[in-house]
């Protein structure tokens, strides 16, 4: 069914390509046949006046017959090469948008069908929660085990949701962060206190009393998603690590991990909407796609920055920069 795609995909591209070829190859035998027959013309006119030996009228010379050659010749020239340049941008740009389309038709593809997998997944379970309650009756600590599954169901569904909308606003002009001032420090042992709730395989190393402007409550979910996506990748074993230091006027907050790591080529990819590596049919991981543009989002909107480093031996740094507040 995959390979079918593609070659239903390629189809429009051979055709573009061969059009392309062919409209560069007119427009080189037509500036061909205008050189050959000004060139013609001028042999022509040039015998012409040599047999009627009219070489000593001014407006008939050999040497006026020349410079009108000549400057005819230019002109095809330069409006050939400005054709042939202007056909070759305009084609370059055609099938950069067309590859473009193709990508995005592909990831939201992959959105719909991740999409579809990550509602479906919490609904069933707690569908089969309800219906277990319903039917049995439960010893005590195993209801509350199912009931406790069910909300983890339901905070994950809620947070599937709130991204889906949160990336909605995104794309609105005038949508704007509260810019509050707050300690982030405070923020970054709260959020690593939560997590150590249910994991030892959390470091940290937070300076004191870092304040900055910004909203509280998206800063809180960007630095979660990081943490989340290094904890998701990361082999089982391996430690995650997070510190935040101040640097002049900027703090600087690093989450690193030992998993896989990420190609050059991704590292700007990956931080697109909707963008996955590899393919949803494939992927091991769950996810839709959204996760690291909401982070990036968030962080342009803070007026910061976010940049993924390697690390060795193994694994990635998500280094994020935010402006200092200065008293």
């Amino acid at each position: 069914m995959t390979s079918k795609k593609r070659l239903f995909e390629l189809k429009p591209a051979y055709f573009y390509h061969l059009l392309f070829a062919y409209v560069l190859v007119s427009i080189l035998w037509w500036s061909y046949l205008l050189i050959y027959n000004n060139r013609q013309n001028y042999l022509n006119d040039k015998a012409l006046i040599e047999e009627i030996d009219s070489a000593k009228d001014e407006n008939i010379s050999a040497n006026n017959i020349y410079q009108n050659f000549l400057r005819k010749q230019i002109l095809i020239i330069i409006e050939a090469v400005s054709f042939f340049v202007l056909v070759v941008l305009g084609a370059r740009r055609v099938f950069r948008s067309q590859q473009k389309a193709i990508e995005l038709a592909r990831q939201q593809s992959n959105f719909l069908l991740s999409i579809t997998h990550e509602l479906k997944s919490p609904l069933s379970g707690i569908q089969l929660t309800l219906e277990t309650l319903a039917k049995h009756k439960l010893p005590l600590p195993e209801e509350k085990r199912f009931i406790a599954n069910a909300m983890d169901d339901t905070r994950r569904l809620k947070k599937l949701i709130e991204d889906i909308l949160l990336a909605a606003k995104f794309e609105d002009e005038a949508f704007l962060v509260a810019h509050n001032k707050f300690n982030i420090s405070e923020l970054l042992r709260q959020i690593v206190e939560d997590y150590s709730l249910k994991t030892n395989r959390i470091k940290h190393q937070i300076d004191s009393d870092l304040i900055i402007r910004g909203d509280e409550n998206l800063l809180d979910m960007a630095i979660r998603n990081l943490i989340e996506n290094a904890l998701k990748y990361s082999k089982s074993n391996t430690e995650i690590d997070i510190s935040c230091h101040k640097y002049d006027a900027y703090i600087k907050i690093n989450i690193a991990d030992s998993g896989p790591g990420i190609s050059n080529k991704e590292k700007e990819l990956v931080f697109k909407k909707f963008y996955r590596i590899g393919d949803e049919n494939t992927r091991q991981q769950k996810g839709t796609g959204l996760g690291l543009y909401i982070v990036k989002e968030i962080v342009k909107h803070h007026k910061g920055e976010i940049n993924i480093e390697d690390k060795q031996p193994d694994g990635v740094v998500f280094s994020m920069s935010l402006p200092l507040f200065l008293h």
